[in-house]
């Protein structure tokens, strides 16, 4: 971490200060920081951390030398943020402050980098409604909803934003009425219509200022991605993927222009990886299913929602950047197909 004597440090949320017998700990979810021997200075330190603090402030407790070791072994752990915790008190976002500091050290910006996000939504049905709640709930306030579909008794079953009373409504006003029940201050547009083709993605999408594309349409295949794919690369437009059946889970690549692969990167890799046999079976593997189960699309679409949340908050380690993660979930195995660097980066 590059810091200045007097920036302002604080404890990640999260974290816990537990006094032990002959050392002090601070815990969080997935390490644990043992520091001996546990002296009042120390003790000390990390409350003023607890609080929010400076470099010089510590050092004038732990010595230069201690002041500096101290948040070195915080930092490392990601236990530590540079930046005051403001905006989350009272808010319906107040209990995500901790992951937002784990995952990038400074959540009130990466909290503002969700709100201020205008994201689309290419299928608002059970991938694209459910990454919709999560987006909803982390903050996004801002959406461009496309999708030319009505709601039908048989989406209820794992679409979760609509009820019965939206029966035969167009879905993107059924979302977009589903978005002012749950939240306010929410900037809505809504397209219903479908995208098939370049000309159409062009049409619907090119004045719309957007910071991410969320690619949950099924149809149609295979032409649909990778029209998004070039679509977004020719507008430096960082977007997702996702296909779910019924027992498998697909999502990613999430796709970073001039930074990762893309989908088209993949999607020879995988042709590279199979024979003919094995390529008509990926096909039949991956055609749209008619059937469908709620929490299999939950499951998928809130880990693809996760991934985008953390994007668009500025973490560094997303797992699906330029890679396609598949989960069974008869095995709870993942598979992981990185691809990189891109081979088309002027589509």
């Amino acid at each position: 971490m590059n810091r200045s004597n007097g920036q302002h440090l604080q404890l990640s949320p999260e974290a816990v200060i537990v006094p032990l017998p002959d050392k002090l700990a601070v815990v969080s979810e997935r390490d644990a920081l043992l520091m001996s021997p546990p002296s009042e200075g120390l003790q000390q330190g990390l409350e003023y951390l607890r609080e929010g603090s400076s470099l010089d402030a510590l050092q004038g407790l732990l010595g230069a030398a201690g002041g500096e070791a101290l948040v070195d072994q915080l930092d490392a752990r990601g236990l530590l943020c540079t930046e005051p915790l403001r905006g989350f008190e009272g808010t319906e976002q107040a209990r995500q402050a901790g992951y937002l500091a784990q995952r990038t050290g400074r959540p009130s910006r990466a909290q503002a980098r969700i709100r201020g996000a205008r994201v689309a939504i290419v299928g608002v049905g059970g991938v694209g409604g459910v990454m919709l709640q999560h987006l909803i709930g982390a903050g996004a306030r801002r959406f461009v909803l496309v999708d030319h579909d009505r709601v039908e008794p048989d989406n209820l079953n794992r679409q979760f934003v609509y009820g019965r009373d939206d029966l035969g409504v167009p879905k993107v006003e059924a979302a977009a009425a589903y978005i002012e029940r749950v939240t306010t201050q929410a900037e809505v547009r809504t397209l219903p219509q479908a995208l098939t083709n370049p000309a159409e993605l062009e049409e619907a999408l090119d004045s719309e200022a957007l910071d991410f594309l969320i690619l949950a349409a099924d149809r149609p295949l295979p032409s649909l991605p990778r029209d998004v794919n070039d679509y977004c690369l020719g507008r430096g437009l960082p977007f997702i993927v996702l296909g779910i059946g019924l027992e498998i889970v697909n999502w990613g690549p999430l796709v970073a222009p001039g930074s990762s692969a893309c989908w088209r990167c993949v999607e020879e890799l995988l042709d590279r990886r199979a024979g003919e046999d094995e390529r008509r079976l990926k096909e039949a593997m991956t055609a749209p299913t008619s059937q469908s189960f709620g929490p299999v699309n939950t499951i998928g679409s809130a880990l693809a929602a996760r991934d985008v949340i953390d994007w668009i908050a500025g973490a560094t380690d997303v797992p699906s950047v330029g890679t396609l993660l598949s989960l069974d979930l008869q095995t709870l195995t993942v598979s992981r197909f990185p691809a990189g660097p891109c081979e088309h980066p002027d589509q």
